[in-house]
């Protein structure tokens, strides 16, 4: 049985593209440095190892999340395994399952993997986003509302989704119900409010440009539907503001390798003009 036969919306890492190896052996990496420098500082032996496993996690997650912002260059997933390994020396561990659940979130919507996602993807998105839900976070059942109604409207739709986006917003009147919904209780400073506002124009230009991307899918070979790919950045980019702006300078932590996603493919990009330009002017 392959994993297909079971999931639409999963990218097993094939070890026979370098980029994948070099993402497995920076992990590894991430891993022992981590233990080993926890361990130094005073940090049990068992807690340094799960600290280095989580800092593994948010690299290697930071990474994919990048590959599906940016479906056009494999490289600047690695600017953002960078850029995530800055942020956790200086902001700290982010929330693990948040992530997962953002990278999922964008499979759903822009079918990186060429197939649409299953009835069983479906499901555990659904379970997924309930659970972050009924905790309180509630905009977590509104993207995952968004992402099912987009896969549900868009080229190729599943029609069966619009159902499941029904079943977030009713989830979220479950916690509304018992205790309200709370907003965050930090505010950003304005030097992040205003790094938020930046990047997010700034991001803008990656979404405009992809309306033209020639990145295949995994399993069918197929060139990715631009509109798919562009409402997945949307997605994700709305969804760190709404984290960012309304959870402030913690919201900020908890998602930092979606941040650095985003920024690292901003400076790919920047990168690839500069080259280009270059070239030209040569």
């Amino acid at each position: 049985m392959k994993i297909y036969d079971i999931t639409a919306i999963a990218r097993p890492i094939d070890l026979k593209y370098p980029t994948n190896k070099a993402i497995v052996l920076l992990s590894m990496m991430v891993i022992v440095a981590s233990t080993l420098f926890q361990t130094v500082t005073g940090q049990g032996f068992l807690d340094s190892v799960w600290r280095g496993f989580i800092a593994s996690l948010a690299v290697f997650l930071s990474w994919a999340i990048a590959r599906e912002l940016d479906p056009e260059y494999d490289l600047s997933a690695f600017v953002t395994a960078g850029l995530s390994l800055f942020g956790l020396i200086f902001f700290g561990d982010p929330i693990i399952i948040v992530l997962f659940w953002i990278l999922l979130l964008t499979r759903v919507v822009n079918r990186t993997s060429g197939l649409p996602a299953r009835m069983l993807d479906s499901l555990f998105l659904l379970a997924l986003a309930g659970w972050l839900t009924f905790y309180g976070n509630f905009i977590v059942g509104l993207m995952t509302s968004l992402a099912f109604l987009l896969d549900g409207i868009l080229s190729r739709p599943r029609r069966h989704q619009l159902l499941f986006a029904c079943l977030p917003l009713l989830i979220i009147a479950i916690p509304f119900y018992l205790n309200g919904i709370k907003f965050g209780e930090n505010e950003l400073s304005l030097t992040l409010e205003l790094a938020v506002v930046v990047v997010s124009l700034l991001f803008l230009l990656i979404i405009f440009d992809s309306r033209k991307v020639r990145a295949v899918a995994d399993q069918t070979a197929e060139l990715l539907d631009p509109v798919r790919v562009q409402s997945a950045q949307v997605l994700a980019l709305a969804t760190a503001i709404l984290i960012s702006l309304l959870h402030g300078s913690p919201g900020i932590v908890a998602i930092m390798p979606l941040w650095a996603a985003i920024v690292g493919t901003l400076l790919y990009r920047f990168y690839i003009l500069a080259k280009t330009s270059f070239h030209h002017s040569g």
